[in-house]
């Protein structure tokens, strides 16, 4: 075989490798965990909500996993709320919001990070959220929903409204305020569906990214209406190392020469 073939084989696997679908993790649970919002104790002890990220029991939500392969993006939102049996099958389901410059940590304070609402500051660009436009998943319900990603618009009116959770401190029992939760549909962008997988305790978001400048580049965001647990963030895209491309490549080459050899036989 000849040596530029060779090489020509290598380069091809390392193509197919660098196309293939890359994910990211954004983790919130132990010491990455993202509390998220002024936090209301209702007269809890000091010690209680304001230290931990998760409010309450079975609100939990562990992370999410973000797949892009080719112009499809899958967001999986998972944790223990969406499980079978969960909260999530009888409480308010949330809006996947997404800022296409990216997520910034709160340059001041630390875990709970109370100040960090949404920032417009232009270090981040909340401008799309992908919406169910439904206030619950009944337990009996169908497993998967059609809806969009629309264009977020913080000023929209009726029914369209954008939703943070409980703005008012006072009437907040325990939870977290000032987050986005729902609404704030502008114009449609894409169609989307949104699948709620209790056997593997996901609530699952797919469309078609070709929106996004950048899907190296996005923030997310997700809670339910009560904001017991948030999580927010941008993950570490993954692809395929170069060593094991090249491991690839060596054998797609070994293939083709065992493949010739075995024809020179014939």
């Amino acid at each position: 075989m000849k040596k530029y073939s060779i090489f020509g084989l290598i380069a091809l696997a390392i193509l197919i490798g660098s196309t293939a679908a890359m994910g990211l993790t954004i983790d919130d649970t132990g010491s990455n965990a993202y509390w998220g919002g002024v936090v209301y104790n209702n007269g809890l002890p000091t010690g209680g909500p304001s230290t931990m990220d998760v409010i309450g029991t079975g609100f939990a939500l562990d992370g999410i996993n973000v797949f892009v392969n080719g112009s499809t993006m899958t967001v999986d939102v998972i944790g223990p709320y969406f499980a079978q049996g969960g909260l999530a099958s009888t409480d308010s389901i949330g809006d996947l919001y997404i800022s296409s410059k990216g997520w910034v940590v709160p340059a001041t304070g630390s875990p709970n990070y109370p100040s960090d609402t949404f920032k417009t500051d232009g270090s981040e660009k909340w401008d799309y959220v992908v919406g169910a436009r439904l206030d619950s998943i009944p337990p009996s319900g169908p497993a998967q929903y059609t809806t969009a990603v629309f264009n977020l618009d913080f000023g929209a009116v009726g029914n369209s409204a954008f939703y943070p959770t409980t703005t008012s401190l006072s009437s907040l029992s325990g939870g977290r305020a000032l987050q986005a939760w729902k609404g704030g549909y502008g114009g449609v962008v894409k169609s989307a569906t949104i699948t709620l997988d209790k056997a593997d305790s996901m609530l699952i978001y797919q469309f078609d990214d070709s929106f996004l400048p950048d899907v190296n580049n996005v923030g997310f965001h997700w809670t339910m209406n009560c904001g017991n647990d948030i999580v927010e963030g941008q993950g570490i895209p993954t692809v395929p190392e170069p060593g094991s491309l090249l491991l690839l490549g060596f054998g797609l080459v070994g293939l083709v020469v065992c493949r010739k050899r075995t024809a020179s036989r014939v």
